[in-house]
């Protein structure tokens, strides 16, 4: 008697595993959507070509920019050089104010720049002090009428001081900021001879001459 053997099925298995490879492939899908990559960051729009970027453009302007601040600085140093009798201080103050006078964004009005720059020159010239207190005599002039035409530029009052006795009685004005009186023509021999004739407030201007 033959006995058929009964034919084995490879397809259980099979289905077996493509079933097993099917949920990994589900599982790992489900994890993918479940964890999105992060999007990127926003990044800022580039600048225009031919600009600068805005941290370029925000820069602090330069000394260039700020008008007769820096020469009325100046100016006052050497008022307070003259009246501490310090000749080698008020000489590298007229230095110091032409320095300010070449870095001007706008040149100041006509008749009072060149007569301003005539007197740094004057003064950054002399040793002796006579002639520093007359070339600041010669300066002040000017620089009491740049506040008689523009606004104080400095976030300070200043004074109009006069002397009488100056110069043989002939008398002379000049700008000093608030307090006692410094009186740059005569030093420590007369500091507070004079009087007060006006104060000028930050950003206001001195009344007309009388």
């Amino acid at each position: 008697m033959f006995v058929f053997d009964r034919p084995h099925s490879h397809a259980g298995p099979a289905v077996a595993a493509s079933a097993v490879l099917l949920l990994a492939f589900a599982c790992g899908s489900g994890a993918e959507q479940a964890s999105p990559a992060p999007a990127p960051a926003a990044q800022a729009p580039a600048a225009p070509a031919g600009q600068a970027p805005p941290a370029a453009a925000a820069a602090a302007p330069d000394s260039a920019s700020k008008g007769p601040a820096p020469v009325l600085e100046a100016y006052l140093q050497i008022q307070e050089k003259l009246a501490a009798d310090d000749a080698a201080g008020a000489k590298a103050a007229f230095g110091a104010l032409q320095g300010a006078l070449a870095k001007l964004a706008a040149p100041l009005p006509a008749s009072l720049g060149a007569v301003i720059e005539a007197a740094a020159q004057k003064g950054a010239s002399a040793d002796a002090i006579d002639a520093q207190r007359e070339a600041f005599d010669a300066l002040s002039k000017p620089a009491i009428e740049l506040l008689r035409q523009d606004d104080n530029p400095l976030a300070e009052s200043l004074q109009l001081a006069h002397c009488p006795m100056a110069f043989d009685n002939r008398g002379a004005a000049w700008l000093q900021r608030s307090g006692t009186l410094q009186n740059p023509y005569f030093g420590a021999e007369m500091l507070t001879c004079g009087a007060v004739d006006a104060t000028v407030a930050s950003a206001a201007r001195l009344p007309p001459a009388k």
